[in-house]
């Protein structure tokens, strides 16, 4: 009744609304139908997911939820921030630590006021234990092997031709080919062809 009205009162306003209506319309069938092909495989997916937490425990569910988490955080970090990848190796680092809270508060109460001073008047370093050396000694072992398993692993690259000049510029074209490949696949397909413009 209303749009009788309108269009009796407003014949052009009527068809522009109609024309607005149209479009709408069609921007909205569009995008359900992106959706439909987006979501048969988020639904697929989900469905996996739904399946697998069904057959398992409670804990690995949410152990496998934060891994899921982390992966998501790390994989939305910019690729050249590297305040950021610092911070997470010394991060990492300090995880391997551990404090023994009762030896520190022991050396406190023995060294009583002395365990901070004001000024130092002797300039002798103070001494760490045996267990202390040998636990830093251990960590800087171990990330020693780790460098030299980097350094020993194979350097197995799957593109099609290689453009690193040194180990390090591999690196970087390894991160860039992260961020950017889903951006330049086209254009290196038509170079790999010969056609491109």
């Amino acid at each position: 009744m209303l749009k009788e009205v309108q269009r009796e009162k407003d014949p052009e306003g009527y068809k522009k609304s109609q024309l607005r209506e149209t479009d709408q319309e069609e921007k909205f069938m569009d995008k359900e139908k992106d959706n439909d092909r987006n979501s048969s495989t988020k639904k697929d997916e989900r469905e996996i997911a739904v399946q697998r937490k069904l057959n398992m425990s409670a804990a690995a569910s949410q152990a496998i939820d934060r891994s899921r988490k982390r992966k998501e955080r790390n994989r939305d970090m910019s690729a050249f921030d590297t305040h950021e990848i610092h911070y997470r190796a010394y991060d990492k680092k300090l995880q391997k630590l551990t404090l023994d809270h009762d030896n520190y508060e022991n050396a406190k109460v023995v060294a009583g006021s002395e365990f901070f001073p004001e000024t130092r008047t002797n300039f002798e370093e103070p001494k760490a234990t045996r267990a202390a050396a040998r636990k830093v000694a251990t960590l800087l072992e171990e990330e020693e092997l780790q460098r030299a398993a980097n350094r020993n692993r194979s350097q197995g690259s799957s593109a099609p031709f290689e453009s690193a000049i040194n180990a390090g510029n591999e690196v970087f074209n390894k991160r860039l080919n992260k961020f950017y490949d889903k951006y330049t696949a086209e254009i290196q397909q038509n170079l790999e062809r010969g056609t491109a413009l």
